[in-house]
């Protein structure tokens, strides 16, 4: 964590790439963008910003076939997740660039 690097499981618009080290071990905690899924994050963010209800983001993202996180259906407690624990799109902090572990 204090590499910036990923200690818990895959993030929404992000995935884990492993690689091997110099002395054949095998990385781990390296992160990328993916840029489909991130596009949907940024869109979700913007719907919400601009008054739409989570719900209706939910049903958009749907009826377009937009695949969920790990491939779930979206839903309103998709998006919005649980505030204390800091999951989903609208409350992880990884979004707005914070690393959080062991919360």
């Amino acid at each position: 964590m204090r590499k910036g690097k990923s200690a818990g499981g895959v993030t929404y618009g992000f995935d884990i790439v492993r690689n091997f080290n110099p002395d054949g071990q095998v990385s781990t905690g390296e992160r990328v963008i993916t840029e489909d899924e991130a596009a949907v994050v940024c869109r979700v963010y913007d719907d919400y910003a601009n008054g739409i209800c989570l719900r209706a983001i939910a049903g958009n993202l749907k009826a377009e076939g937009i695949a969920g996180p790990r491939f779930a259906g979206w839903g309103a407690s998709t998006i919005y997740g649980n505030w204390c624990w800091g999951t989903r799109l609208l409350n992880n902090k990884l979004y707005v660039g914070r690393l959080v572990w062991n919360r």
